[in-house]
């Protein structure tokens, strides 16, 4: 069994630096919680030496993090704009897949299975609209 909580605060800002330039940014502090139940391998039995099965572990943790994102929007024409972005994701693995993934000896939240992960992602384009057709390059 796994019980998970996340939650999370975010702030966002949108800035008109001048008529053709915009800036915006933001930032989002998030928790994620869990815990994992003992139990028992279903699809791959582990013994021990004296041929007694060998139960899972369970545990609990909690991890928190920052993400943040960053951009602007230049209007170069009245049909063209160009943009960058940057931004970051966080999350924790599957917690569901951590028993085919960490030895049934070792506790689940001792492993590094568990560790946050945090996902950067970076966006430089085109885009605009030329009469009746929208477009962008990325």
């Amino acid at each position: 069994p796994v019980e998970l909580e996340q939650w999370g605060i975010c702030a966002q800002v949108d800035i008109e630096v001048t008529e053709d330039l915009r800036l915006s940014g933001g930032v989002r502090v998030e928790d994620v919680s869990f815990e994992i139940g003992s139990g028992t391998r279903v699809f791959e039995v582990v013994t021990n030496p004296d041929g007694s099965q060998i139960s899972r572990q369970g545990g609990s943790g909690e991890n928190d993090g920052i993400a943040w994102n960053v951009g602007v929007t230049y209007d170069a024409t009245d049909w063209l704009n160009v943009y960058a972005n940057f931004a970051q994701g966080f999350e924790i693995p599957s917690l569901t897949s951590l028993g085919f993934r960490v030895p049934p000896d070792q506790p689940l939240t001792a492993s590094a299975a568990v560790e946050p992960q945090v996902v950067d992602n970076y966006v430089i384009g085109l885009r605009g609209a030329l009469g009746v057709c929208d477009y962008s390059l990325a």
